[in-house]
């Protein structure tokens, strides 16, 4: 069920046939998808409760928040996908795992920003960041 709900969304703007196919059958889609889904929570979870400091109150200290859950899931993107295909001995160019990660990394954007926007709210010093 998780998989083909991830599957729609990134092969909405990444798809070939075989690499595709092989992340869905896999299951990739849906570890690669919630590990986003969490770390992109728990970043802004990190930074408007925990942190939540007048000194970080501060639009640059939440892009750098926002820009670690960004690379952060690329970078796991890339690596997950690329280690755990190769083990199969599936070979893909590098272009391929590139054009994923970068949707991945496009989404984990998206939704971090939105939980930042909710989060926002229940924050006491950093409520009037982003805006």
């Amino acid at each position: 069920m998780l998989n083909e709900l991830f599957a729609s969304l990134y092969e909405t703007l990444f798809y070939t046939n075989d690499f595709s196919g092989d992340l869905f059958n896999e299951n990739l889609y849906t570890i690669i998808g919630l590990v986003m889904v969490v770390t992109s929570l728990l970043i802004p979870v990190l930074y408007y409760k925990i942190i939540d400091t007048v000194k970080f109150s501060k639009i640059s200290i939440w892009l750098v928040f926002l820009s670690l859950s960004v690379i952060f899931n690329f970078l796991f993107c890339y690596m997950y996908s690329y280690n755990y295909l190769s083990a199969l001995g599936l070979d893909y160019s590098s272009g391929e795992y590139l054009s994923f990660s970068f949707i991945n990394a496009f989404y984990s954007l998206l939704v971090g920003f939105l939980f930042s926007l909710i989060l926002k709210n229940f924050s006491t010093n950093c409520k009037k960041v982003p805006f």
